[in-house]
């Protein structure tokens, strides 16, 4: 009996392969992606794979500042990893994004691209750099200059020599380094978060809280008091309101246009809160200036408060023997995050200056870590009338004795629109204040730039750079890809 019970079986799956044979053509689902390892990063931010190789700057000194970017040999392009359409990680190459818009029409159908990449990147929410995105190659030349525009109620002319192209045909994501989201297995409570790629590269991309379930960035209200890793992506909350004078009944919720927040925080209480389903945003929101009009479509409800040190407390370092060192940041299970050197809070540390730095190309065309200063700004006016020589002032009209009394001033060239090259120089501020005829950038109606008499009045002091600083005071850096 059993064997016949076999062969019974046997001839009804037969038939049943057969019946849908018959039937017409089988329908199959995609195969899902093979299966990615995770990679081991041994407590570094990047390793390399066996088609992705890691890029670093590496000092005079001997430090290593992880880029947190990819070399990609089998394209021959550098790349960084970001969402592709499937919700996997691709290692995409530069790329001009669809925001701002810029159109060649006037009814604003055919969107262009200003021509300083190859490629256009179009995201799933535009703005939103986080969110899915798709490549394209970039396709001709447009003739006569786009107009920009959020909406064609309002546009302005370009730049005159800028270049701008029409859309290309969509890059496959396949064609890119395909990686996936995990966290490492050490740590009790706080982990890291890393990417694992298919050719066995790796990128380390935070902490990761086991408890709250949910990435977690180092956070607290006042800037140099102790950090708490917070659930991320943290959102401001506000008060709104559904009438134009902001008098009537509010709502307080927490907004967050790119991303789904999993915290909100107050700043005016200086606390944090849970927040719960997603909720209509009413149209009008008060702040310091008054009851404005907003636009957004949601955002969410705010629930009970929760104080910061619920969540694990993250210490924040410096690691290096030299005169420049790196902050990293470490949690008291052992897990240590590099920073992403995009974001504001990444700074690398002079300890000779006792400022934090930055790499940069200095005015020898060297890429070295010159400082982040904090007192002079450039006030936007100029001392000639070609606008080349900044007027520079003091942050809230003193000098910060904290740090030299220094200006940093980047000159960028342009080609089709595009930033080709830049340089900073590092200039003493001159010791008498500046008492001339101020000029102003400005453009006429064809978008040619003007050099125009500047009419207003300051009450502070202005002055213009003097000696320069020159560029061995600062520690060198070289890219490397490795």
């Amino acid at each position: 009996m059993k064997g016949r019970r076999t062969v019974a079986r046997g001839l009804i799956v037969i038939f049943w392969v057969g019946a849908q044979a018959c039937g017409g053509q089988r329908q199959t689902k995609p195969r899902p992606p093979n299966p990615i390892d995770p990679v081991d990063l041994a407590g570094e931010a990047t390793k390399s794979g066996e088609r992705l190789r890691s890029v670093s700057w590496l000092s005079d000194e001997g430090l290593r500042v992880p880029a947190l970017r990819f070399f990609d040999t089998e394209r021959d392009e550098e790349c960084s990893f970001g969402r592709a359409t499937d919700g996997d990680f691709r290692c995409f190459p530069d790329a001009v994004t669809d925001f701002p818009f810029a159109y060649v029409d006037a009814d604003c159908h055919t969107r262009v691209f200003l021509a300083c990449e190859p490629y256009a990147k179009l995201f799933d929410v535009p703005g939103c750099t986080n969110a899915k995105a798709r490549l394209f190659d970039l396709g001709d030349v447009t003739a006569g200059a786009p107009r920009m525009a959020f909406d064609c109620a309002f546009s302005l002319k370009t730049s005159p020599g800028d270049e701008y192209r029409r859309i290309g045909g969509r890059v496959r994501d396949d064609e890119f380094v395909r990686a996936v989201a995990g966290t490492a297995e050490r740590g009790r409570r706080i982990r890291t978060k890393q990417l694992s790629g298919e050719d066995g590269s790796g990128l380390m991309l935070g902490f990761y809280d086991i408890d709250e379930r949910a990435p977690c960035e180092p956070f607290s209200f006042v800037p140099d008091a102790p950090k708490h890793c917070v659930p991320a992506p943290l959102a401001p909350i506000s008060t709104y309101f559904e009438d134009e004078q902001c008098s009537g009944e509010s709502v307080h919720l927490a907004v967050n246009g790119c991303e789904t927040p999993l915290m909100g925080r107050s700043s005016d209480e200086q606390k944090l809160y849970r927040l719960g389903a997603r909720a209509t945003l009413p149209p009008y929101s008060s702040d310091p200036l008054g009851c404005a009009a907003i636009d957004g479509s949601h955002g969410y409800e705010v629930l009970e408060p929760v104080e910061l040190d619920t969540f694990a407390a993250i210490e924040l370092a410096r690691v290096g023997d030299g005169r420049v060192r790196m902050n990293v940041a470490a949690s008291a299970d052992g897990a240590i995050v590099v920073p992403d050197p995009v974001r504001s809070r990444f700074r690398l540390w002079d300890e000779e200056l006792g400022l934090p730095c930055s790499i940069a190309k200095s005015s020898d065309g060297e890429y070295r870590c010159l400082p982040t200063l904090h007192g002079p700004y450039h006030t936007n006016l100029f001392a000639d009338d070609r606008c080349e020589t900044p007027l520079v002032a003091h942050s809230g009209g003193m000098p910060n004795l904290d740090e030299p009394a220094w200006f940093l001033w980047t000159v960028v060239t342009s080609e089709r629109g595009c930033a080709a090259s830049s340089s900073t120089f590092v200039y003493e501020l001159s010791e008498q204040p500046f008492a001339g005829q101020m000029y102003i950038r400005s453009s006429d109606i064809d978008g040619n730039p003007l050099c125009l008499e500047y009419t207003g009045t300051r009450d502070d002091l202005v002055f213009t750079p003097g000696n320069d600083v020159t560029s061995d005071r600062f520690v060198r850096f070289e890219r490397r890809v490795e």
